[in-house]
Parts: structure tokens; sequence; C-alpha cells
């Protein structure tokens, strides 16, 4: 019996995937609990969807959010920077995924970072790397560098979940 991946590339107009994954956040240039740090963590949680419109390329949109609420530095090119708090702030990006060998996907995207305070342009970069297991499912490990525009850079690590969703009608003999 062929994997779900390998029928995914042979139909690949008409595959989706969709993941969970629960991350962890590396913070830098960040205060948290009024303590100045240069590096801090928080808990994440990451919804994504990706299409494939080819057998290398997938486009999607994905999302995280960080459970914390942390003081940020907003830099702003003068000698003293603002300082906004960064309350639960979610991230949403459209994303390009290549994957040069089977189970290891390059992935980069641009998007936007909402907080209540203030909003952040961001851009990201990262690899992924998926376990087929059965029934049309993966398991993954991501890491993904994103940048917030004049603001902090995060480190993302996390663990996911993928279903591999097929759009072909099954036909009965």
């Amino acid at each position: 019996m062929q994997s779900a991946r390998k029928i995914g590339r042979t139909c690949f107009l008409k595959r989706e995937n969709r993941d969970i994954c629960y991350n962890g956040a590396c913070l830098h240039q960040t205060q948290y609990r009024y303590e100045k740090n240069e590096i801090s963590s928080a808990a994440a949680l990451g919804l994504n969807v990706n299409y494939w419109i080819s057998n290398k390329f997938a486009l999607g949109v994905h999302s995280d959010m960080i459970f914390e609420s942390f003081i940020i530095e907003e830099k702003n090119g003068e000698l003293e920077n603002n300082f906004i708090e960064g309350e639960y702030p979610l991230s949403v990006n459209a994303v390009v995924t290549y994957n040069p060998l089977h189970s290891l996907g390059l992935l980069a995207g641009y998007g936007k970072e909402f907080s209540e305070e203030k909003d952040f342009s961001m851009f990201l970069v990262g690899a992924e790397y998926m376990v087929e297991i059965p029934h049309d499912w993966e398991l993954g490990l991501s890491a993904t560098y994103e940048v917030k525009n004049d603001a902090y850079d995060t480190f993302v690590v996390g663990l996911g979940l993928t279903k591999l969703v097929s759009f072909e009608k099954k036909h009965h003999l």
C-alpha cells in the first residue's frame, strides 16, 4: 500500500495538509515580568494549512499564538525606544514551502503579528521534517525564525501533527 505522502505527490493538485503544532517560542529583546531579558521563552500554538501546487511546492497560511504577555522594546531609530505590551500576540503568514527531499520542507513567508496595543509586519524562514504515520497522518518537527519589523525576533521550535486531505472523488466499483 502506498503512503499518503506518495499518493499526494502523484495527485499533487488535489491535496492539502492541515496541522496543529505545540511550539516553544524564544523571544529576543523583550522584558518579562518587569525584568529585562535578552531572551525569554513562552508557549505557543500553531495552526497551518498548505495546498500543494506541484510535487515540490505548497502555498499555505500559517498562524501562531503566543500564550504570554510581555513587554516589547520597539526600535524606532531614536535614542529612546518605546515599550509596548505584547498581549497574547497572534501571527498570520502567507507561506511558501519547498520540499528538496521527501520529508524535508523549507519555508519562507510574510505576514503580520496582531496584538492589542500594536501590530507588526513580519518575515519568517524555517524548516520542517515530517514522518509518515498510518491513516494519512504525519508527525513533524519544525524550527522557524521570525523577524518582526522594528520590534523583536522570535525563534520557534514546534512538534506538530498533520492530517493529509485529498480532494479527489472516490469511485466505488
